[in-house]
């Protein structure tokens, strides 16, 4: 099986969920034999070696195109006012995604081979390829008109409010194209398959295909008696920066610098976390390449998340490493994992001051092992490849 594989970002370094979940997935079905191809619709501020990709990923060539991106706040109204006032049923997010210099790009490299399949590794990197005469492949990372939604809903601002519904209803409008359009959609949750479901009426085109990882314990190497917290995630995503704010302010005064710790681990833009860096206890690492270092001081990985879809990797990843988790409903949404069994849940600011103030680390350990063995069962990378290519055959 030969694959055309189109990703909105260079892939490397792996410093977010979306570019976890594209590795894994890859390297998991050359693992497989399957030949893949690979082409980033690369963000300006990538730093693309194609070597490196290559040797990491394993795959036959590495291909990218920088996109066009505004970067003052008169480049940024310039760019997008013309967006919205020429298109304006078109999401703003993929106005980068549909320039003609980029549209070539992909129909060069779809021409160059006989490919069987072209995949859209994410919903933004699909808009050059609707073009083209070729059996595509959707892999959704998350229903993103949901994440429209919550922000209308959740801003008090009127036009603001307006502006966020008016994006919701393209995006929505848009994604929905999208799946009715390819021949197949890998969701990576079950929740979202069946928000595809919903309204796609060839549920034969579906299949949920999560993340996979590799499972393997890290040793611990604790020196300190403080609970040590971690917070994983991309910092730019709405609702990882929403989410963490909430615990700095709602949660994290209620506890104490002398009896617990809080690391915090992402990219993206993280210029706001500057206003919470002089709270005692709370130290801010940026990106980190090896995660397996800072998993061996952990306690516990908290997922303060309310809203979004997909599946939390971040949890995935805590749990492949044997990190207890706690976390709301939505951030251990499409991971299967039993609240009070597997992972601790709550929602409420009491109900999280409360579950730390009471942490038990022998319970704590139970559960993550017990998390572990369920989704070392559900997420194994190797047998998530096999789906994917039984599948497609």
């Amino acid at each position: 099986m030969k694959l055309l594989w189109v990703t909105p970002k260079w892939t490397l370094p792996a410093s977010d969920g979306a570019r976890v979940a594209s590795r894994q997935l890859i390297k998991s079905l050359v693992a497989k034999g399957v030949e893949i191809h690979y082409l980033a619709l690369s963000h300006p501020e990538d730093t693309e070696d194609r070597e490196v990709l290559i040797e990491d990923l394993g795959v036959k060539s590495a291909h990218f195109i920088k996109r066009n991106l505004p970067i003052s706040l008169i480049e940024k109204i310039f760019f997008y006012g013309l967006s919205f006032l020429f298109t304006p049923s078109k999401p703003l997010t993929i106005a980068s995604f549909s320039s003609s210099q980029i549209k070539k790009f992909c129909q060069k490299h779809f021409k160059s081979n006989q490919f069987d399949y072209v995949v859209a590794d994410g919903l933004h990197s699909i808009v050059p390829l609707l073009s083209l005469d070729a059996k595509l492949i959707y892999r959704s990372h998350n229903v993103e008109y949901e994440i429209w939604k919550k922000a209308a809903r959740e801003t008090r601002f009127f036009l603001k409010k307006v502006f966020l519904l008016t994006q919701f209803y393209a995006m929505r409008s848009f994604e929905r194209k999208v799946v009715h359009f390819v021949d197949h959609v890998f969701p990576i949750s079950e929740e979202d398959r069946l928000k595809y479901t919903e309204y796609l009426k060839e549920d034969a085109k579906l299949m949920t295909l999560p993340l996979g990882l590799s499972f393997k314990k890290v040793q611990p190497t604790k020196s300190i008696d403080k609970i040590c917290l971690l917070f994983l995630g991309r910092l730019d995503w709405a609702p990882n920066k929403d989410g963490l704010i909430w615990f700095l302010k709602e949660v994290w005064p209620h506890l104490s610098p002398q009896n617990f710790e809080l690391i915090i681990v992402g990219s993206g833009n993280s210029d706001w976390v500057s206003t919470y860096s002089g709270l005692e206890g709370v130290s801010f690492y940026g990106f980190v390449e090896d995660l397996d270092s800072i998993y061996q001081k952990i306690d516990l990985s908290i997922i303060p998340i309310f809203y979004g879809s997909g599946t939390r990797i971040k949890l995935i990843e805590a749990v492949s490493k044997g990190i207890p988790i706690l976390s709301t409903g939505m951030g251990a949404q499409g991971s299967s994992l039993m609240p009070g069994e597997e992972y601790t849940q709550a929602e409420t600011s009491s109900q999280w001051v409360d579950a730390l103030l009471k942490f038990d680390a022998q319970e704590s350990r139970d559960r993550a092992n017990k998390a572990f063995e369920r989704l070392q069962r559900e997420f194994a990378q190797e047998k998530l490849a096999q789906n994917f290519i039984q599948k497609l055959s």
